[in-house]
């Protein structure tokens, strides 16, 4: 890249990162690496041509670069494979759920590490718990009465009450 102009090389990394970010398959990620790179290429535009921080951050480019290839090729091939298993969250049985076997691995003899991830699970199912328990409280509180005009009537309607029933 000696040969070409710093400002030629910075703008080809620049078009080649926004050609990989088209490739990705969710537009929330090419937004994402839009912003970085038009905010990196901003950053750069003060850098002195030539210089030692110019160099490095090229090179910073084209790992991010080489790396977003590989997560473009990588997150579009899972975007064309089916994984979504249809859940029914607010069932209170298992049997109405997903079977357990569709959780598992297809090969038997694969050996699978001990869940690291449990104690967020637990945090996760006990957090929808509450919130179901919640709502169900709320829905009880509003059938037996609303909080709002209930108590003592206040005094400025009392007060016009006469007025209201004969006029």
């Amino acid at each position: 890249m000696s040969n070409i102009s710093p400002r030629a090389t910075t703008l080809a990394l620049y078009r080649s990162i926004l050609r990989i970010a088209l490739r990705m398959p969710d537009h929330h990620r090419t937004n994402l690496i839009v912003f970085r790179a038009r905010s990196e290429f901003d950053a750069s535009r003060g850098l002195v041509e030539a210089s030692q921080e110019q160099s490095e951050r090229w090179m910073d480019a084209e790992i991010y670069r080489d790396n977003l290839e590989h997560q473009a090729e990588h997150l579009s091939r899972l975007a064309m494979t089916s994984t979504l298993v249809p859940i029914d969250l607010r069932s209170e049985s298992r049997e109405s759920g997903t079977p357990h076997e569709a959780h598992t691995c297809s090969n038997p003899s694969h050996n699978h590490p001990a869940s690291t991830a449990a104690q967020p699970r637990r945090k996760l199912v006990t957090a929808i718990k509450a919130r179901e328990k919640n709502a169900e409280g709320r829905q009880r509180s509003q059938v037996k009465s609303s909080r709002f005009m209930t108590g003592p009537e206040p005094s400025w309607i009392a007060k016009k009450a006469p007025g209201r029933a004969s006029g």
